[in-house]
Parts: structure tokens; sequence; C-alpha cells
């Protein structure tokens, strides 16, 4: 089944998967420098992951939307994995996770992990002094590393990293609240809470995903779902437009990797 948006891009789609695999083959070629429209693709990656997030509200096993949603995921994260890295750490960084979240949701989670294991993403500020650049850096670390899933080591950093969060936390929010205008301190106040239910759902995942049991349950997608429930309710309430999509994201690809994990 089609959507309209991808029937407004037309041609631009399989042109921008054309260039796509030839910066792949070029990036592989050190000495060949040939002019790659990067724009073209960002901008054909970015409405592909646009239809993936509309359809991620009405698709379920049984829609035929499904088969859709999963193809553009894979094409999004296939254009999205040639873009030349960002000048932002967490930028890119951030751009890292939705395209890895992509490509588990378009049955490419090997690929995806794979490419995590060969390319190390940016090194993030995970002892930022400013509380929001560490909890969401921390947040996009941790992530990363569940859908890498590179053995143990990957589960007890995930662990350890937002356990140092939360003890991080007894300082360091109140100091970050405390410089916040009087009239954005209750926004800023509720995207934490998004953020740190972000955090308590990848402790979940983390600790299902390796042990096969939370908290003496075999079924975790209805504690995953409340968590995520309650970020996007956030969300909503104070427009965190930048967040909504990545928890969106994040919500599908834990129900993703919990499948794949039975």
């Amino acid at each position: 089944m089609s959507h309209w948006m991808l029937d407004a891009l037309g041609e631009a789609r399989a042109k921008a998967i054309r260039e796509a695999t030839r910066a792949q083959v070029l990036g592989e070629l050190a000495n060949q420098h040939q002019a790659v429209d990067y724009r073209l693709i960002e901008r054909v990656a970015q409405t592909l992951e646009t239809v993936v997030m509309d359809l991620l509200t009405s698709s379920s096993a049984e829609n035929p939307q499904l088969s859709t949603l999963r193809q553009c995921a894979a094409e999004a994260y296939r254009l999205y994995r040639v873009l030349p890295v960002q000048e932002s750490t967490l930028v890119e960084a951030e751009l890292r996770l939705r395209q890895s979240a992509l490509a588990v949701l378009g049955d490419l989670g090997a690929d995806a992990a794979r490419n995590l294991r060969e390319q190390q993403w940016p090194v993030l500020e995970l002892e930022s002094e400013d509380w929001r650049t560490r909890t969401l850096s921390t947040i996009i670390d941790i992530w990363l590393r569940l859908i890498r899933k590179q053995g143990w080591g990957d589960r007890d950093v995930v662990l350890e990293r937002i356990a140092t969060l939360r003890q991080a936390q007894v300082t360091l929010e109140s100091n970050y609240l405390a410089n916040i205008e009087n009239h954005e301190a209750k926004a800023a106040a509720l995207e934490l809470m998004a953020l740190y239910h972000l955090a308590k759902a990848a402790e979940i995942l983390a600790q299902y995903v390796t042990d096969g049991v939370v908290e003496g349950s075999y079924q975790i997608n209805n504690l995953l779902e409340m968590h995520f429930d309650r970020a996007l309710a956030v969300c909503e309430q104070v427009a965190v437009y930048q967040l909504e999509p990545l928890t969106r994201l994040l919500a599908a690809t834990a129900r993703q990797l919990v499948d794949n994990s039975i």
C-alpha cells in the first residue's frame, strides 16, 4: 500500500537511493572524489522517516501498511547512513540513533548493529555539567548500545550509565533548573521527566534482553509502554517537538527488540 508522501516524492525517491548507493561505493574508494547530491538524499530520508512516524500510529501486525512502514524505514536507514558527519557531536549521535532505530524497524537490525560495531558513534558529553546535555547524551548512548548489543559488556554499561545518571541527578538537576528563567522552568522540568522515562525504558529493556525477565515478569511490553506513554504525554503537554518523534521511534524499536529476543 502506498502513502501520499511517497506519491509526492515521485522519481526523487529512486534517484536518492541511486545517489546513496553511489556515495557508498565512492566512500569505499578513498581516491574517488565526485559530487554527490547529499541534499536530495537527506530530504528524501527525512520524508521517508516522516512516513514511518505517520504509519507507526496506524499500523499493526495485521495491517498491510506494516510492509510500507518496514520498506520506508529500511530505505531511510540506507539513505541516512551515507550522509556526511554532522558538525555537532550531539546532533550526529542522535542521527545515528534515529537511523539505527529505523534499521531495526526495517528488519535491518543486524546491519545496524554491525555498523555501530564498525563505526563508533561520537564521544558524548556523559559528564557534562549541563544536566540536560548529560541526560540526553546518556540516553542516546544507552539506546545505541541496546541496538548494538555487543554481548554482556553493552548491557552492563547501560545499567552503569543509568545508575551514574541517577547519582548525579541529586545535585546537577537542581542547579540546572535553578539557572533557567521562571517562565521556562516548568517546561524544562517536564522535558527532563520525559527523558527519565526513556532511561527507565532502556533499563527495563537491558534487563529483559539478557535475563528474559524483569521484576519477576516475562511480559514487559506493558512496562515499556507505560514509560513511553508517559514520555509522550509530557512531550505533547510542553510541545517538545524534537523529543516526541525520537520517543515514538524508540517505543517501536523497543517492541521490535523484545520480539526479536523471544
